[in-house]
């Protein structure tokens, strides 16, 4: 029985380079806006919209004192796992990041961040009497 496939093959291929060279490539980059990538940048600019403020809509958010470290919700746990290689884009894993910063976890765990959890920066904001 005779077959084709090769010639199947070189089709393919051909068909395959003519499409991609005549498809110009995209780079995926993010669109720019009017924000920069600090705190400063979000509290000038950015107003809460009106619909947000009358909505009856429910967003889960941690203000605790796993947020001291500021380095992500499961922080606690992270910090704890010796090797763990899960980290936020251009930041160190938790182990590490807690071991440069605090020191050992042995010696300065969770235990230790939670009395580092102040919340004097929102008296101005009434969410607390000063």
């Amino acid at each position: 029985m005779k077959t084709n496939f090769p010639k199947r093959i070189s089709l393919g291929g051909f068909l395959y380079v003519a499409i991609a060279t005549a498809i110009p490539a995209q780079p995926l980059l993010p669109k720019t806006g009017p924000f920069e990538p600090t705190w400063e940048s979000l509290s000038q600019q950015y107003d809460c919209p009106e619909w947000f403020r009358d909505a009856k809509f429910g967003i889960w958010a941690h203000w605790g004192p796993n947020s001291v470290a500021e380095y992500g919700d499961w922080f606690p746990r992270r910090m704890y796992i010796q090797g763990n290689t899960w980290a936020f884009p251009d930041l160190e894993p938790a182990y590490t990041y807690h071991l440069n910063k605090y020191g050992h976890p042995s010696e300065f765990g969770f235990k230790d961040l939670i009395p580092l959890f102040k919340c004097e920066t929102n008296a101005r904001n009434g969410i607390r009497k000063p």
